[in-house]
């Protein structure tokens, strides 16, 4: 018979150490690229460059980008880190419904004005920026109360400081597209 002699034990202190460090190496190296994946945090984004419509309140207008799909809708003005004064967003939905805002993401504060199907301001709300990481169940909400078909955004205080009440006319660019109605 044939004995054939294999060791009883690895020697563990040559390889084992080593090669731990290198598979604790790669998979740091690893996660570092792919963290943002895992983790996709929340970084500005800049401004872009969108068709700009005019909307008039009283006294004040601003220059606003529409936000008509539901992608855009639920982007609006998160991660921007800056909106220039005299600048904005305008929400146009389908139809009037009892519309509910946060500030998911958003880097600024705002004021919005929610307006009903006749063109009237129903609700105004100045909403301060919420950490970063703050869960969505416990970001503050802002309702519109009643039924409204749009939704305006603009620099916290603008709305204040153009004097801009609940049930001011707000008087829209006539290429804004509405239900309704065709530019």
């Amino acid at each position: 018979m044939i004995r054939r002699k294999y060791p009883t034990r690895l020697p563990t202190k040559r390889w084992i150490t080593p090669a731990v460090f290198l598979a604790l190496a790669v998979g740091v190296i690893v996660a570092a690229v792919k963290v943002d994946t895992w983790w996709p945090t929340t970084k500005p984004q800049p401004t872009p460059q969108l068709a700009l419509y005019e909307v008039r309140i009283a006294q004040a207008s601003w220059q606003v980008e529409l936000a008509v799909t539901e992608a855009q809708q639920s982007l609006g003005l998160g991660r921007r880190d800056e909106l220039p004064a005299g600048r904005g967003m305008l929400f146009v939905y389908d139809k009037p419904h009892v519309m509910t805002f946060w500030m998911k993401d958003c880097l600024i504060p705002l004021d919005i004005a929610f307006i009903d199907a006749a063109g009237f301001i129903v609700k105004i709300h100045t909403m301060p920026n919420e950490p970063l990481d703050t869960h969505r169940d416990d970001l503050k909400l802002y309702s519109s109360g009643v039924p409204a078909l749009l939704a305006l955004e603009v620099p916290a205080g603008a709305l204040g400081q153009a004097g801009v009440r609940v049930g001011d006319r707000v008087t829209l660019d006539p290429n804004i597209p509405l239900p309704g109605r065709t530019p």
